[in-house]
């Protein structure tokens, strides 16, 4: 019967000291001394345990974002300006997709739209992001935390950083579309910009909800 006694063959080392399994991405090799180093072992190649304040646990914990952390601002912020940059991105690729759908109606070649990029399949894994939120929200709520006051600056944490992206909003209405086909008539929306811009970024600001996508 296996047991720890026994399952590394008698290698007191590895009972002792432990293992660590290494992906190659997990190595550096030093150019000078040729060593290998990893945040996994020691300098004696020991399995070594990884500190308690590690910079992942740091940079994704809910504390990083309460009160009692003092570069909590700082930390808000640039979760605010990530999200910002999310959305806008998914804006743009679901925009993008459509604009391929109309061109593809306009030159009568359906096959056009095998260039899209797929922002539906981004909209429902933004959908599950969300439904993650929610677990963890329910997760927290349900433990039952010694410091209430910790547990409480979470909760707000999750709701005032980490609440749900509106899928709904980084769609394309029916409106828009409207006007982008008008916009895309004879291909005049790839003509001279009226105000300066690259021919046909309007008919793509419009449809991505960009600045500057209702001028024609």
């Amino acid at each position: 019967m296996e047991s720890d006694s026994n399952i590394f063959e008698g290698d007191k080392r590895a009972l002792l000291n432990g293992i660590a399994v290494l992906r190659p991405s997990d190595v550096y090799r030093n150019p000078n001394n040729k060593r290998y180093y990893s945040a996994a072992i020691d300098e004696n190649g020991d399995f070594k345990e990884p500190e308690g304040q590690a910079l992942f646990s740091n940079m994704f914990s809910l504390d990083a974002y309460t009160p009692a952390n003092p570069e909590s601002g700082d930390n808000i912020d640039k979760a605010e300006r990530n999200r910002a940059t999310l959305e806008e991105s998914l804006r743009f690729v679901v925009g993008y997709d459509v604009a391929l759908e109309l061109i593809a109606k306009e030159i009568g070649i359906p096959d056009f739209t095998i260039f899209k990029a797929d922002g539906e399949r981004c909209l429902t894994r933004t959908k599950a992001l969300n439904g993650l939120f929610d677990l963890l929200y329910t997760h927290i709520e349900e433990i039952d935390y010694r410091d209430k006051e910790r547990k409480a600056a979470k909760l707000q944490a999750l709701r005032d950083v980490f609440y749900p992206i509106d899928v709904d909003a980084l769609t394309v209405s029916e409106e828009r579309k409207k006007k982008a086909a008008q916009m895309l008539e004879g291909l005049e929306a790839f003509g001279e910009g009226k105000t300066g811009t690259s021919p046909g970024w309007n008919f793509i600001a419009l449809l991505a909800g960009l600045e500057g996508g209702a001028e024609e």
